[in-house]
Formats: structure tokens, C-alpha cells, sequence
């Protein structure tokens, strides 16, 4: 079994997610470092266990108000060791394969994200692209540990779930 910690990216910050109420999402506050700076979070993580991969949601770019990429480019390059899982919010087939060739991880389609399902299909020769399923679309799930995640593999392995 994978243990696969999560972050929740807002405003260049990890904050707390709370009923999946984003707006009042406040930074985390954590025994594990000292403040809320993502690079900083993950090295607590990390410190209490060599974690192979890290989900992150960043919440910015999900709702359409700007991303935390360079939150992200700093823990890819700080963690490169690390698997990440992004759900940034991607919708569209051509914008997934840009983000897909920068090489920062593993993206995660999430379906409250998703307005065509068709990009399935579009994306499916790719071993870096992953689903995220929350109980309801049509509403946020109170945190992004409760999504369900599968990974396709080329490899013909159908549903690895984590």
C-alpha cells in the first residue's frame, strides 16, 4: 500500500481545507515546519517519511484565478525524486499535452473540471495522466484525500488505485 500525502495550493500557500468551502481555506499550520511556503510543507513531509509521491491541488487554477506553477516548478526542483499528481483544472486535450511536455509530474483530470469526457479518449496513450473522481460533480468534495485516483498504464494494467 502507498501512502500519497496532499497539498492545497491557494495564493502560493498550503492551506486547510475545510468542507470544501475554499473561501475560507486558511494557511496550514503544522508541527512539520515553520510556516506555509509549499517547498517548506513537503520538506516536513517528507522528514517523517520518504514519501514517493505527493498529490497537489491547486485550488487557483481549478477555480479559473491564476495557478501556483511556480510553487509547483519549485517542488519539482527541490523533490526530484518525488512523484507529483497535479489537478490544476486542465479541461482541454492541447492544454494538457503543454502541461504534460514542462515534465512537472502526473496530471490529474478532475471531474469536477471536466465539461467533455472526450478528452479521455484524447489523452489516453499517455502514462502521465491520471482521473480524479469525487462522490458528486457537482459539488467540492471537502478535501481532495477523499478523491479516488487511477492511473492507466500502457503497460495494460487497468485501474492501480491508491
Amino acid at each position: 500500500m502507498e501512502i500519497i500525502p496532499v497539498i492545497d495550493l491557494k495564493a502560493g500557500e498550503v492551506v486547510h481545507a475545510r468542507r470544501g468551502e475554499r473561501d475560507s481555506y486558511r494557511p496550514v499550520q503544522s508541527q512539520l515546519c515553520s510556516g506555509s511556503a509549499p517547498v517548506e510543507v513537503v520538506a516536513g513531509l517528507c522528514a517523517v517519511h520518504p514519501f514517493a509521491t505527493l498529490y497537489i491541488a491547486d485550488l487557483d487554477a481549478i477555480q479559473g484565478r491564476g495557478d501556483n506553477g511556480a510553487s509547483i516548478r519549485q517542488i519539482r526542483h527541490r523533490f526530484p525524486a518525488l512523484r507529483l499528481w497535479v489537478d490544476n483544472g486542465l479541461a482541454e486535450a492541447e492544454t494538457c499535452r503543454s502541461w504534460l511536455a514542462q515534465g512537472l509530474g502526473t496530471l490529474v483530470l478532475g471531474s469536477e473540471a471536466q465539461r467533455d469526457h472526450a478528452i479521455l479518449q484524447d489523452l489516453s496513450e499517455t502514462t502521465r495522466a491520471a482521473i480524479s473522481s469525487s462522490p458528486s460533480t457537482t459539488r467540492t468534495t471537502a478535501s481532495s484525500a477523499r478523491r479516488t485516483c487511477w492511473q492507466r498504464r500502457r503497460s495494460g494494467r487497468s485501474a492501480s488505485s491508491s
